[in-house]
């Protein structure tokens, strides 16, 4: 898709650099939720990481036996949550666990 505003281009640039949607918007001066419609527009909201390797499979299987969630180890793969659910249904932490372990953290760093 053609760019229309002024920012396309450069958004365009950024993301293929890796740089996130909320550097891009300080760099850019615009709001986070504005980049993220330039990239939704121009069809580059989501990166396709590939199949997972299985390095990453096995990397993400040890992260998730040692108690992490399926978010925290996305974030480390590059790989969305649900995909790693697919791989490993049933390991990672549930929404409500998550949720009080989030809660448990905020307690502990407000000591």
């Amino acid at each position: 898709m053609k760019p229309n505003t002024q920012y396309d281009e450069e958004v365009v640039r950024l993301t293929k650099a890796g740089v996130s949607i909320n550097d891009i918007a300080v760099q850019l001066r615009i709001l986070p939720r504005q980049v993220s419609r330039i990239k939704e527009r121009l069809k580059i909201s989501k990166e396709y990481n590939g199949p997972l390797s299985a390095e990453q499979l096995a990397r993400a299987e040890s992260l998730l036996k040692e108690g992490m969630g399926y978010l925290e180890v996305a974030r480390m793969t590059g790989h969305s949550g649900k995909t790693l659910s697919k791989y490993f249904p049933g390991m990672g932490m549930s929404a409500s666990d998550g949720w009080q372990k989030g809660r448990i953290n905020m307690k502990v760093k407000a000591m």
